[in-house]
């Protein structure tokens, strides 16, 4: 991609953000209000809920006092009485205006939202003050009881009742209600995908990750593998929507839809896919490298080491920039195009959140001879956050590309009236094509691999990390001393239910995704997979990483099977690796129930396989 190219992309999203903003600061400054049909500014939000019926955010009612100042004859006398309501009833100041008393206005708002007593205050005030002087207005005040928890998700609304960001943007009209000719269509209520107790640990442990490394800037996403679902998804540094307007207007951009970013070596897992499901690769398919790789244009692209011969699964497993480029240098660019539009990187994901944008994706008459090299190794090619997690959910599930979502289901008097229903979008890999995937995934981890540090002895975890330089807009090329540390990953990989990506922004030290944020995405990982019962929260085993069933000379081993093994005591992955190949093999079904070591199998020892068997290993501790 052209230097050129890349300022006019950079100018126009510069645009769009402009653009966002103003409609910002439209919105909360001059109080425009969305639709005539809405109701007015003192009707009561609907609640919207996590998935587990817990409030995120709830309309609480307050009051507004005004002050009638073509009633007020001793303004002295009257200010005296005034600071005195105040002091007695304890209201917060902060809220309050005494300087507006001596504008011209006849009607002037005094105090804002305030929470009180409003019969006391009416006795009071009829006791104190001369009829008509001071006014009241029952209103509501939207309230996030977990403060900055999910704040780029939810959320908040301005003065007017009108929601400026997040769910409460994108779903005014439905957490207000319209008006209608002859009809009112009330206030709903929301419930969304996310699982508060997850985002809970997500935000936690990304706060404490950015200070370890000192990174201003960083994001994590959890999604459901099986169904697009957003179970948490957190941008550092957060901000509180209870005061929001203490915050600088660009801490309310999610960036997890809203910037783009080069992913790195996390790219290669789909140019894996790629050449798997086209049968473009086998894994005896050696390739030399050397710590580098000239181009034909003389270019020279450098590799993490000095590898020399590697095969798919050593290319993924050290991060082999080399490899990669050798074996893709044999596909056309329109055909990887065509597959990475399959994964739609080159459109939005219709995820329900506002200002979602575009990746970018050259089309393949820009590919010149390092971007058709580079491409594969996650260079030269933008993606958000969300667009990269959603496709390599695909990748690990079977092969199935779902909409990602946040908002789940539509509620009036506490029963569900809409479900917004689970999208499939297309198939992108065979499920053959997706267990050989979930099989790099877990050597990406294993003793000597990049990602080594996200391996955890208590779960079956596989990913791929990233390290991505920063390009430069001002400067030719890319920084030198800034870099994206990037973690993508799935668990528990027998079985995949959850895929996590881990990126922090503009790293200056320890810079790589394997140092730094494979170790979040494995501590991220653990927690929910406790939280799940995935493991057990009683007792945690010490699952052997150095079992024979590993190493290549007990493949033969492994294919010889003809009758259903004996699973007795195998390690869970001891029990997997064989369950793999048997399913590649013979088309079987498996179940896990429990961790640990297999105790039990549902199925005698020794029975002859067939296709469509399934077979259920009960694990204890």
């Amino acid at each position: 991609m052209t230097n050129f190219r890349k300022i006019i992309i950079y100018f126009f999203f510069i645009f769009l953000f402009l653009i966002a903003v103003y409609r910002l600061i439209n919105l909360t400054l001059f109080n425009k209000k969305i639709s005539k049909n809405r109701y007015s500014k003192n009707i009561k939000r609907g609640t919207i809920y996590d998935k587990n019926n817990l409030v995120l955010a709830v309309s609480d009612t307050r009051d507004n006092i005004y002050i009638n100042l073509s009633k007020i004859e001793n303004k002295n006398n009257f200010l005296n009485n005034l600071k005195l309501l105040v002091n007695t009833f304890k209201l917060d100041k902060k809220n309050i205006n005494y300087d507006k008393i001596n504008t011209k206005k006849k009607v002037i708002l005094f105090a804002y939202q305030i929470k009180i007593d409003i019969k006391k205050l009416k006795k009071y005030i009829l006791k104190n003050f001369k009829p008509g002087q001071i006014l009241s207005e029952k209103v509501y005040k939207r309230v996030y009881p977990y403060n900055d928890l999910l704040s780029d998700i939810v959320g908040f609304v301005g003065r007017d009742n009108i929601g400026l960001g997040g769910i409460e943007y994108l779903y005014d009209n439905d957490l207000v209600g319209l008006k209608k000719i002859n009809k009112r269509i009330p206030p709903y209520d929301l419930k969304l995908t996310i699982d508060i107790e997850i985002q809970k640990i997500v935000q936690k442990l990304l706060k404490k990750y950015s200070k370890i490394y000192n990174v201003n800037s960083s994001m994590v996403i959890v999604q459901n593998v099986n169904n697009g679902e957003i179970i948490a998804s957190a941008d550092y540094p957060y901000f509180n929507p209870n005061n929001f307007e203490k915050y600088n207007i660009n801490s309310y951009i999610n960036t997890a839809i809203s910037e783009y970013f080069e992913p790195g070596s996390t790219f290669k897992m789909f140019a894996s896919a790629f050449l798997l499901e086209n049968n473009l690769i086998n894994p005896n398919d050696k390739f030399l490298c050397t710590g580098s790789i000239e181009l034909i244009n003389g270019e020279i692209i450098n590799c993490t080491g000095i590898h020399g011969y590697v095969n798919l699964r050593k290319i993924i497993k050290v991060s082999c920039n080399s490899g990669m480029i050798q074996a893709m240098a044999r596909v056309k660019p329109i055909y990887f195009y065509k597959f990475l539009k399959s994964l739609n990187f080159d459109k939005k994901t219709g995820v329900d959140l506002p200002g979602e944008i575009n990746g970018i994706m050259p089309l393949p008459r820009d590919w010149g001879i390092r971007t058709r090299a580079t491409i594969p190794i996650g260079q030269g090619i933008g993606v958000t956050g969300i667009q990269l997690i959603s496709a390599f959910s695909s990748l690990i599930n079977g092969g199935t590309y779902y909409k990602p979502r946040v908002f789940k289901n539509k509620l009036f008097n506490n029963k569900i009236i809409y479900t917004n229903k689970i999208v499939k979008i297309n198939k992108v890999i065979s499920k053959k094509t997706s267990l050989k995937i979930i099989d790099l995934l877990r050597a990406a981890v294993e003793k000597g691999s990049t990602g080594h540090r996200a391996y955890s002895k208590y779960l079956d975890i596989g990913g791929k990390t990233g390290t991505a330089q920063i390009s430069g807009i001002n400067i030719p090329g890319y920084l030198k001393d800034s870099y994206n540390s990037i973690f993508i990953g799935g668990f528990p990989l027998y079985k995949p239910k959850f895929s996590i990506l881990v990126v922090l922004y503009k790293m200056k030290k320890k810079y790589y995704g394997g140092v730094s944020s494979a170790p979040l995405f494995k501590d991220i990982a653990q927690n929910i997979a406790l939280y799940y019962n995935i493991i057990p929260k009683s007792k945690i085993v010490n699952i052997n990483i150095n079992n024979k069933l590993d190493k290549n000379k007990n493949s033969n081993f492994i294919n010889s099977f003809k009758n259903v093994p004996n699973f007795k005591n195998m390690t869970l992955r001891q029990a997997i690796q064989i369950l793999l190949k048997l399913q590649e093999k013979y088309n079987i079904e498996y179940d896990i129930i429990g961790s640990g070591i297999v105790k039990k199998q549902n199925i005698k020892p020794g029975t002859k396989l067939v296709p469509g068997m399934k077979i259920i290993l009960t694990l204890k501790l």
